[in-house]
């Protein structure tokens, strides 16, 4: 059987005893008061698309965002928000490749040319969301950060140059 996750196994029982400590409801009550802030304040952005409409958060959805900024690629927008203000988001299909393209209506045939770049190398030729997960780690203050950084990008634009990296999907920042 192979040598046990001794590691994963004492991070699972202080999870656990965290998650007793808190309270399940504490916890799931803490998120979704973040989530509904971090939804009404991010779909009010004029630029800036979301795809679940912010009244459809509910008692079923988790903590997590999923959004575009016009006219930037996904990964540039998680690039902005990791380089300039210490945000970490993810982006891509996010693991939900079927869902992602249904939101952004791709057709067959923008599938195959995308397809055909990427097995050309260019990764930055897929298309995607950016991602914003909230957990029970998260404060309001990481809310607003969130927001602000979202707003300010949307108003001025990136400070920093951005050079693409289509081998990695992503974009990193010139250094000067």
């Amino acid at each position: 059987a192979g040598t046990l996750n001794v590691v994963g196994v004492i991070a699972l029982a202080e999870s656990m005893k965290t998650i007793r400590q808190i309270g399940w409801n504490n916890i799931i009550s803490h998120e979704k008061k973040l989530t509904k802030k971090l939804v009404e304040n991010i779909a009010a952005i004029p630029k800036v698309k979301t795809y679940v409409a912010p009244e459809k958060y509910n008692e079923k959805r988790t903590g997590v965002l999923a959004f575009n900024v016009n006219n930037y690629h996904p990964a540039l927008v998680s690039a902005i928000l990791d380089n300039e203000y210490n945000i970490e988001t993810r982006s891509g299909t996010i693991c939900s490749h079927r869902l992602v393209r249904k939101w952004l209506a791709i057709k067959d045939r923008e599938q195959k040319r995308i397809e055909n770049e990427i097995q050309n190398g260019n990764l930055l030729a897929s298309y995607g969301i950016v991602r914003a997960s909230i957990g029970v780690h998260n404060t309001e203050e990481d809310i607003e950060a969130l927001i602000t950084a979202v707003k300010e990008n949307d108003t001025n634009g990136p400070q920093l140059h951005y050079s693409t990296v289509p081998s990695e999907e992503t974009y990193k920042p010139i250094r000067h």
